[in-house]
C-alpha cells in the first residue's frame, strides 16, 4: 500500500474544508418568524482530516472524497427528544420554514457506524442551540470521521516469501474484515478494542491463523498502521513480528513459524441450521422449525470461545457486545439465557452453542434488518478457526387491522380484528394504549384468539374508564405495524320516572344489568333539557333521585352518561311527566275549631263533709267546654263516654282538645293521658276528719282504664255496649310527601319520666291487584321540651310507581298506643284528688307542614 500510504505522512499546509451554508428567505408573509418561533439556518462543515501514527495533529486528509452535501443526512430534535424529523438531504432541510421556539439538537451525519470495512466512513457532527421567537439560529456543526481508520505496512519481502499473506481485524461487537496483503485502501471500523490475527500460508501449503493481539481503546478519527516484519535469521523456522505505532500501548508480537505451530490442527465450527455467513431468512417472531446452532469440536484444548454479537436488541436487554464464552460471568450469562441462548457440551469433548430460541426474539430496528451473530474459537497456542457467522435476515411482518370494536362505557373493553402472514407468532402482536399523559401502556389483559386458517386473528383488551376517544396502535415484536382511533359508545339503556312533587324516582333500564351499576353511577338527568339537581344515587339499585323540580308541572325527562352531549342522540328516549301537587295536610295550624265536649255541673269526686260531722252535704262540680281540631278526629269519645253509668270527672276525661298555646297564630292543641271508667265504682261519702278541712272529697277510685290521647286524620266510634272501637284512619290524599315537621312540647307525668310522646306517618296506594298497600310508614318518638321544638318525620317509598291515595297522621300522648286493654296496661297516669282526675304525659302540638 505504498502510494497513499505515503500521503499520510505529507504535513498538511492548508486547511482543506467543505462548508455547506443552507441560505433561505421566507417562501411569503405567513411563514414570518412569529414572537413563538422563528428560522433555523444550519452552518455545515466537513472536516475529512484524521490523526495519522506519525503526527499528533491533523495530517493530510486520507479518507477520500468527501461526502457531498447531498449526500449528508440531518436529524433535528427537541432538547428532550420528544419530538424529532430527518432529512435524507441536507439540501431538503426547510430554511424557509418557522420552528417554534426552544431548545434543539441537530445531528448531521454520512455513513452508518453499523457499516464497517473498505469505502464507508462514516462522517457525524451535533449542535445544540436555542432557538428563541422572532429570530434566526444559524447552529454550526463540524462533521468529522467517526470510524476508527487502519492501514496494513507489509514490509519489503514480506508479501513475497508467503504464497498468501492476509492481517484480520475484528471490532469487538463488529465484523471480521480481511486486509490482503494488496490491498491499498483504509479499512474503516468501530472505535473501540481491535483484535488482530495474521493469516499465512506458506509455499509447501502450510498455513496458520494466529491471534497477535488487541488494540485496546482506539479512538475515532484516528488511523493506526500495522507493520509486518519477517526475519530469516533461521531458514526452518522463520518469524513473524507484529508492530504498531507508540500511540498504542500493545507492544510488538513476535511469533515463531515453527513446524509443530504449523501443522496444529485448528479448531473448527460446524454450523446447524444455517449457512455460514449466508443470510438466514426468518419471519420476525417466529420460530425456527429447525435447530439452529453452533458446534467446537475438542473444546477441552480452547483457551476461548469468543462470541461478537451485532444486534441492536441483544444488546439492549443486556447482551454483551464481545464476550469469551469459556470465562462468561454468571450476571451475562443470565442475560442471555434470558434470550434463549443455551451452552451443550457432550461426552466427546465438543461444545455446541443453541441459537434456536435467540432467533424468535430478534427484533427489527429501525434502518436494521440483520442480526449477526459470530463465534470463533481459539486455542491455547492462539490458532484461531474460521469465524462462523450466523446472519439472521428478519423479515418484516405486515399486520392489517380489519375492524376496531367501539368501547361500550361501563364494560370499556375493545376487539380488534386483524390479518397476519400465517408463519407469523400471534404471541408476538401486541396493543397499546395512549394515556392522558401521553405515554404509550399496554392494557393489563390481552387475549388473542387465532382465526380460521391462520391468516386472522381477534384481539381483546381492556381500555381505561373515560369518555374520550383512546388512541391506540397495534405493535408486532414492538414495531407499529397499524394505529386507530378507539370511538367510546354510550352504553344503551332507558329510563322510567316515578314523579313526585318537587322530586323524581328516575329508574335505570339496562339490558345488560352488568352496565347498571355504572350508568347510574356516570348517568345525569336532565328536565326540559336542563340538569336537574342530583339528591341521591342507588348505584347496585339503578336508582337515581333528583330534585328542584315544581309541583303540578309537565317535564321531559332524559338520561345521558355523557359529561358533555352532542345532541339526542348522547341521551335516552324521552320520559314525559307531571310532577304531583304538593298538598298539605287539612287545618294543620289548628286554627279551624269545632265543638269536642261540653258539660255544665258534672260531678267532680264524690260527697264530702263540711266538718267532721257526717253530713254530707258538699259536692263539687266542673264545667266543661272544649273544642277539638277541625278535620281531626280524637279518642274523646272513649274518654269522656256520655253513657258512662257514674258521671264524675274521675272517670270521664276529655284527652285532647283546642287550647290558646300555640307555637304559631293562637291555637295549638293538647293531647293528655287519662283514667276513664264506664262503669266507675260508686265514691263512698267522704267525712272530714280533725281540721284543718278541705273543699274537696279524699276518696280515690280506681277507675277500669287508662288511655292516650290521640290526634288522628279520620274518624273514630266507640261502642260502650261492646267496649269495641273503630278507628278509620286516613284520608284521600294524591301526593307523596317526603316529610312531616312540626312543633311540639312535652311533659312526662311526674312518675312517667322515660315515657315519650308518639307521632306516625303512613302512607298508602293501591297495588296493581287492586289491594290497599303501605308505600311508606315512618314513626318517632318526642322525649321532654318545656318550649315548643321542631320535629321531623322522614318518609322512604319503598314501592316506587305506585301513586299516594291515602296519607295517615297519628299523634298520641304515649309510644303505648294500642288497645284499650294494651293501653291500660301500659299507660300510667296519677290520680289528682283536688280535680278529682286521673292524668299523665302531655303533649302539646302546633304548625304541622308536609315537606316535598
Amino acid at each position: 500500500m505504498t502510494h497513499h500510504h505515503t500521503l499520510t505522512h505529507l504535513i498538511l499546509t492548508t486547511f482543506f474544508a467543505i462548508t455547506l451554508t443552507i441560505l433561505g428567505s421566507c417562501a411569503s408573509d405567513s411563514s414570518s418568524p412569529v414572537n413563538d418561533s422563528g428560522m433555523i439556518h444550519p452552518i455545515v462543515t466537513i472536516d475529512p482530516t484524521v490523526i495519522d501514527d506519525d503526527n499528533a495533529g491533523p495530517s493530510q486528509p486520507t479518507v477520500g472524497t468527501a461526502p457531498l452535501p447531498e449526500e449528508m443526512s440531518s436529524t433535528l430534535a427537541t432538547a428532550d427528544g420528544s419530538l424529532s424529523h430527518s432529512w435524507a438531504s441536507l439540501a431538503d432541510f426547510p430554511v424557509d420554514q418557522p420552528f417554534l421556539a426552544g431548545k434543539y439538537n441537530l445531528d448531521v451525519y454520512s455513513g452508518s457506524d453499523m457499516t464497517e470495512g473498505f469505502d464507508c466512513p462514516y462522517f457525524t457532527g451535533s449542535a445544540e442551540f436555542t432557538l428563541n421567537g422572532g429570530e434566526e439560529a444559524q447552529p454550526e456543526v463540524v462533521c468529522t470521521l467517526a470510524n476508527t481508520m487502519l492501514d496494513v505496512d507489509f514490509t519489503s519481502g514480506f508479501s513475497e516469501y508467503f504464497a498468501d499473506c492476509s492481517v484480520t481485524f475484528h471490532s469487538h461487537g463488529g465484523r471480521y474484515v480481511d486486509f490482503s496483503h494488496d490491498e491499498t485502501r483504509y479499512v474503516f471500523l468501530r472505535p473501540g478494542d481491535i483484535d488482530v490475527s495474521l493469516n499465512l500460508t506458506l509455499a509447501d501449503g502450510r498455513s496458520c491463523s494466529v491471534y497477535m493481539t488487541c488494540i485496546k481503546n482506539a479512538l475515532p478519527r484516528h488511523c493506526y498502521t500495522a507493520t509486518l516484519t519477517l526475519s530469516t535469521d533461521n531458514p526452518d523456522v522463520p518469524a513473524v513480528t507484529l508492530s504498531l505505532d507508540e500511540r498504542i500501548s500493545t507492544d510488538n508480537v513476535t511469533i515463531r513459524l515453527t513446524p509443530a505451530l504449523l501443522a496444529a490442527k485448528a479448531p473448527e465450527i460446524h454450523c446447524e441450521g444455517f449457512a455460514d455467513g449466508s443470510p438466514l431468512h426468518i419471519t420476525e417472531g417466529s420460530v425456527p422449525d429447525h435447530s439452529i446452532a453452533a458446534t467446537v469440536d475438542a473444546a477441552s484444548l480452547l483457551s476461548g470461545l469468543f462470541l461478537s454479537t451485532n444486534s441492536p436488541t441483544l444488546l439492549a436487554g443486556g447482551w454483551p457486545a464481545e464476550i469469551n464464552l469459556m470465562e462468561a460471568s454468571e450476571s451475562d450469562m443470565a442475560a442471555m439465557r434470558s434470550f434463549g441462548l443455551a451452552l451443550v457440551s457432550s461426552a466427546d469433548g465438543s461444545l455446541t452453542v443453541d441459537f434456536t430460541k435467540v432467533v424468535p426474539n430478534l427484533r427489527l430496528a429501525e434502518g436494521i434488518t440483520q442480526h449477526r451473530l459470530q463465534l470463533q474459537a481459539r486455542t491455547r497456542t492462539n490458532i484461531e478457526s474460521r469465524p462462523a457467522i450466523l446472519a439472521v435476515e428478519l423479515g418484516g411482518v405486515d399486520v392489517t387491522l380489519i375492524e376496531v370494536s367501539e368501547a361500550v362505557m361501563g364494560i370499556d373493553s375493545c376487539t380488534m380484528r386483524i390479518s397476519l402472514p400465517a408463519e407469523a407468532s400471534l404471541d408476538d402482536v401486541a396493543v397499546e394504549i395512549l394515556g392522558d399523559d401521553g405515554q404509550w401502556t399496554a392494557p393489563a389483559e390481552t387475549i388473542r384468539t387465532p382465526g380460521a386458517g391462520g391468516h386472522s386473528a381477534t384481539i381483546t383488551f381492556d381500555v381505561p374508564a373515560g369518555q374520550s376517544d383512546i388512541g391506540s396502535r397495534i405493535m408486532y415484536c414492538g414495531a407499529v405495524k397499524a394505529t386507530a382511533s378507539i370511538r367510546r359508545r354510550a352504553p344503551e339503556f332507558n329510563i322510567s320516572v316515578d314523579a313526585f312533587s318537587h322530586s323524581a324516582v328516575v329508574m335505570i333500564e339496562s339490558s345488560d344489568p352488568g352496565l347498571t351499576s355504572y350508568i347510574t353511577r356516570n348517568a345525569s338527568i336532565y328536565a326540559n333539557g336542563v340538569p336537574t339537581i342530583e339528591l341521591a344515587r342507588m348505584e347496585d339499585n339503578g336508582v337515581i333521585t333528583v330534585t328542584g323540580l315544581k309541583a303540578d308541572t309537565r317535564y321531559t325527562l332524559r338520561a345521558t352518561v355523557l359529561t358533555q352531549p352532542r345532541g339526542n342522540a348522547d341521551f335516552t328516549a324521552p320520559v314525559d311527566i307531571t310532577t304531583e301537587k304538593a298538598q298539605q295536610l287539612p287545618n294543620a295550624d289548628f286554627e279551624e275549631r269545632r265543638k269536642s265536649v261540653e258539660y255544665r255541673n258534672l260531678p267532680s269526686g264524690g260527697r264530702y263533709s263540711q266538718t267532721i260531722v257526717g253530713i254530707f252535704n258538699r259536692q263539687n262540680h266542673a264545667n266543661i267546654k272544649q273544642e277539638a281540631p277541625q278535620s281531626w278526629a280524637n279518642v274523646n269519645a272513649k274518654t269522656f263516654c256520655m253513657d258512662a253509668a257514674r258521671h264524675n270527672t274521675w272517670y270521664m276525661q276529655p284527652s285532647t282538645e283546642s287550647v290558646l298555646d300555640a307555637y304559631l297564630n293562637s291555637y295549638g292543641v293538647r293531647i293528655q293521658s287519662v283514667g276513664w271508667d264506664i262503669d266507675g265504682p260508686e265514691i263512698p261519702d267522704y267525712r272530714q276528719p280533725d281540721p284543718p278541712y278541705t273543699d274537696y272529697s279524699r276518696n280515690i277510685p280506681r277507675p277500669a282504664h287508662r288511655s292516650a290521647g290521640r290526634l288522628f286524620l279520620g274518624s273514630y266510634r266507640f261502642d260502650p255496649a261492646t267496649m269495641t272501637e273503630t278507628y278509620d284512619e286516613g284520608i284521600e290524599f294524591a301526593s307523596r310527601p317526603m316529610a312531616l315537621n312540626g312543633f311540639y312540647k312535652y311533659l312526662p307525668g311526674s312518675t312517667a319520666t322515660a315515657e315519650r310522646g308518639f307521632v306516625r306517618v303512613e302512607v298508602t296506594g293501591i297495588s296493581s291487584d287492586g289491594a290497599e298497600i303501605t308505600i311508606a310508614k315512618a314513626e318517632t318518638a318526642l322525649p321532654a321540651a318545656t318550649g315548643y321544638t321542631a320535629f321531623t318525620v322522614p318518609l322512604s317509598y319503598t314501592v316506587p310507581g305506585v301513586k299516594a291515595t291515602k296519607i295517615k297522621v297519628l299523634l298520641a300522648s304515649s309510644t303505648a298506643v294500642g288497645t284499650i286493654d294494651e293501653e291500660t296496661a301500659s299507660v300510667i297516669t296519677i290520680a289528682d284528688p283536688v280535680t278529682a282526675t286521673y292524668r299523665g304525659s302531655t303533649l302539646w302540638v302546633d304548625a304541622l307542614s308536609l315537606s316535598y
